[in-house]
């Protein structure tokens, strides 16, 4: 991806800050109107995160247990979260912080894997699906145990989808039209069978 050292580093530090800000606990206390607020637990974790994402601190608990509220022509009034409400603000910053990495890193990606020249190939990224051998003109051990784990999801397939239904039809009386479908177990034979299969 031709990523520079210090953005690799900020990659680990954000991932490890949303890690931290999933172990902030809390607990449930009340505020001298009878108002249900919460407490940090232990403020370890909220350090973690603030120095991993170049956070103040105490504004970070502050935004962990806080919310402001403005009505209009008012000033913002600071609500106490309780502990229900801390820990849905908590998740719900951990799901936005990841979601920003997520997205930023895709676009490095594509960038990486863009090419000026149409038509040309860079790198590129490609995706399995479950249905049968994938041929290459150099086929590695690793590929083989990707065919063969698709292979057995593939009968898996087959099993629940046809077998089965037609065992049921078939117990009940039924009258159905045969569905022509290709049973891959000549296939995990070759593989996988007694004296018989490669990594017999």
């Amino acid at each position: 991806l031709n990523m520079a050292s210090e953005d690799i580093k900020r990659v680990f530090e954000i991932t490890a800050g949303v890690l931290h800000l999933g172990n902030v606990d809390y607990s449930e206390t009340k505020d001298k109107h009878d108002v249900q607020t919460s407490s940090i637990n232990d403020a370890n974790p909220v350090k973690h995160v603030s120095e991993l994402l170049g956070l103040d601190e105490k504004k970070l608990a502050e935004a962990l247990t806080t919310r402001l509220f403005k009505s209009r022509g008012a000033e913002a009034v600071v609500v106490p979260l309780s502990k229900k409400d801390a820990e849905q603000v908590r998740d719900a910053m951990a799901k936005h912080v990841y979601e920003f990495l997520f997205d930023w890193l895709v676009m490095r990606i594509n960038q990486a894997c863009k090419v000026e020249d149409e038509g040309k190939t860079k790198n590129s990224i490609g995706i399995l699906d479950i249905f049968g051998f994938e041929i290459f003109k150099l086929n590695s051990f690793e590929q083989l145990c990707i065919n063969y784990a698709n292979e057995k999801l593939q009968q898996l397939f087959n099993n629940w989808t046809f077998k089965k239904e037609e065992e049921l039809y078939e117990s009940e009386g039924l009258k159905f039209k045969n569905v022509g479908y290709s049973d891959n177990q000549n296939v995990l034979d070759l593989i996988e069978k007694r004296r018989e299969g490669l990594l017999d």
